[in-house]
């Protein structure tokens, strides 16, 4: 465009009146209102009409290459106008990001006008205090709060309030939940447990474990398992030993597993009537995500006429996704756990297997598994 005063000098007095209009939606851009100025060279307003105005924000006051830059052209009464910079070529969010300061150089007509003006607070920060985010039939689903400190609502599909986030505050107000909210399956990593119970009485073998009660957990993300399980065993039919053991695995019909069992009874009896002992025992895990199942189980020791029974199985298994302390593991082979100790221990059970035990630290699982993530 070519100007038809006698003198193309022109001067740029701008304002930049509001950073606001920051619609939400799939593909709304970023609009800053922008208004300014134009006069001549003895300061007086352009002659009224339109002119060619280019828009580019840099990172720098002078030089470098532009981050963004538009074009428009203006209307201006008495040498002011307005536009909406984003309206045309929509400003992306990067142009703020990591960023202390941004400058805006304006060209009119073909002349740079200079210095660039500097932008000193990103636009998507001036406007968060009254950003409202709708849908596509304009619903409003979420919006910042600015009473009682900063804050965001975050309504449900109806339209009715869902979670508000409140800033500054603490107790109730802190957060607010309607009833039934969260689900397990919407909380990530959280803790939680299972239960199992068997009521009925269990006849152990002679050396071989059998299921007493089993329980299933699934897990969502790599950590412990903590399993406690109690029972009750009755033994009978003879004075002499007797005895039962009890324990947790993941195996049917495993084997003894040092030093998880637990073993029930006595070496000897005044009478061959019912003797009970409670049983407690315990084991913890770390896994992988995904589902497992677990069992109680136990076997007798000794043949007939020795008998044993156990009744009022419980077994319980926690989920935590992290260990805040030492969680040892004894286990006959350590794999390649960076930092095994050797045990110098042997099963009472088992005292001629010569097998060899070590102790380790479970965390060092938990810190590999995070380091392969």
């Amino acid at each position: 465009m070519t100007l038809t005063r006698p003198t193309r000098h022109l001067l740029l007095i701008l304002a930049i009146a509001s950073l606001v209009c920051i619609h939400a939606g799939n593909a709304a851009p970023a609009l800053i209102s922008y208004q300014g100025q134009l006069t001549g060279s003895g300061g007086l307003p352009v002659p009224n009409g339109v002119y060619d105005v280019d828009f580019a924000l840099f990172e720098d006051s002078v030089g470098g290459v532009a981050l963004w830059t538009e074009s428009a052209v203006v209307t201006t009464s008495s040498g002011l106008f307005s536009h909406l910079m984003g309206s045309v070529i929509p400003i992306p969010s990067s142009t703020w990001l990591d960023r202390e300061a941004v400058f805006l150089e304006l060209t009119v007509d073909g002349l740079p006008q200079e210095p660039r003006s500097h932008i000193a607070a990103v636009p998507f920060a001036e406007v968060a205090g009254n950003l409202e985010i709708r849908d596509d039939t304009g619903l409003v689903i979420g919006r910042t709060l600015s009473d009682d400190g900063a804050g965001l609502l975050l309504n449900r599909a109806s339209g009715d309030t869902g979670i508000v986030l409140m800033g500054g505050l603490s107790g109730d107000g802190a957060v607010v939940l309607p009833e039934a909210s969260i689900s397990a399956s919407e909380t990530l990593d959280e803790a939680g447990l299972t239960l199992s119970t068997n009521s009925q009485s269990v006849e152990l073998m002679t050396m071989e474990m059998v299921d007493l009660v089993t329980i299933d957990i699934e897990i969502p993300t790599d950590g412990y398992i903590v399993l406690d399980g109690k029972c009750y065993v009755v033994l009978e039919g003879t004075t002499g030993p007797n005895t039962a053991v009890i324990q947790i695995d993941e195996y049917e019909g495993g084997t003894t597993q040092f030093p998880y069992y637990t073993v029930a009874g006595l070496g000897g009896y005044v009478n061959s009537s019912k003797n009970y002992f409670p049983v407690h025992v315990t084991r913890v895990y770390y896994a992988d995500s995904g589902q497992y199942t677990f069992r109680m189980e136990g076997r007798a020791s000794y043949a007939p006429p020795a008998k044993a029974v156990t009744w009022d199985h419980v077994l319980r298994a926690v989920f935590l996704p992290t260990g805040y302390g030492f969680t040892s593991k004894v286990t006959t082979d350590p794999g390649d756990h960076p930092h095994p100790r050797l045990l110098d221990v042997v099963d009472p059970l088992r005292p001629d297997a010569g097998e060899r035990y070590y102790e380790l630290d479970m965390r060092d699982l938990e810190k590999k598994s995070s380091s392969q993530n």
